[in-house]
């Protein structure tokens, strides 16, 4: 019986990962560096570090790299400043049905805190939920199981009684490994047959939870 939700945040309830996309082709314009649509693809769902790493590793240690990753940030911090975090369909529909329904929800994400808390601010969606688990949170990132295993322990549940919502493929991993049931919700990355196969369900959108949750035959009230 599910009586948890945890939730990715880029790419899964706010459209951050397209706005980081167009970031990076912007930066490979004004610098021009090649700027490979599939290698910024590659790095959702890792951490600062390991970001770092991958690109590097593809673009030679000489990439200035740190200075890319400040203006990819005030590029999208700006953006959200000006217009808000550009929230996924569904959401607020979904965070209203869970929180009426007496789900316990939290974020897990590989974003550090601060960048989760300011989107979330800049959203309006932040009363929704208590503590929220980031990725400078955990000893691993995603594929890791750390963070959905800590998204457990601080809505009180076993990973049994959750399902995690995601939006790529690492993130899947990470919340089977764990011991959630994985919800897929692709954004800018398929599923592949592996990831496929972890699957708890594939669903269109965030509006479709609803229909997904509303076939659980605990009764609304009896979750906490």
């Amino acid at each position: 019986m599910i009586k948890g939700v945890a939730f990715d945040m880029d790419g899964l309830m706010f459209d951050t990962e397209q706005l980081g996309l167009d970031a990076w082709a912007y930066l490979g314009a004004k610098y021009g560096f090649e700027m490979p649509r599939a290698l910024w693809l590659s790095v959702f769902g890792l951490r600062f570090e390991e970001i770092q790493q991958v690109i590097k590793a593809h673009l030679g240690p000489h990439f200035p790299f740190a200075q890319y990753w400040v203006e990819l940030k005030d590029y999208i911090d700006d953006f959200v400043a000006a217009s808000g975090t550009p929230k996924k369909p569904g959401l607020v529909p979904l965070l209203q049905y869970l929180q009426a329904n007496g789900y316990r929800l939290t974020v897990a994400s590989s974003t550090p805190r601060n960048r989760v808390e300011n989107y979330m601010k800049h959203a309006g969606i932040r009363a929704y939920f208590g503590e929220i688990v980031c990725g400078d949170m955990v000893a691993r990132g995603k594929p890791a199981p750390d963070i959905y295993l800590k998204a457990a322990q601080v809505m009180g549940l076993p990973p049994e009684d959750c399902i995690a919502l995601e939006d790529s493929p690492r993130g899947i991993h990470s919340a089977h490994a764990a011991g959630m049931h994985p919800v897929m919700i692709p954004d800018l990355l398929p599923a592949d047959p592996e990831t496929e196969a972890l699957l708890y369900a594939k669903l269109p959108s965030l509006f479709d939870v609803i229909s997904l949750l509303a076939k659980d035959p605990l009764p609304a009230g009896q979750r906490k």
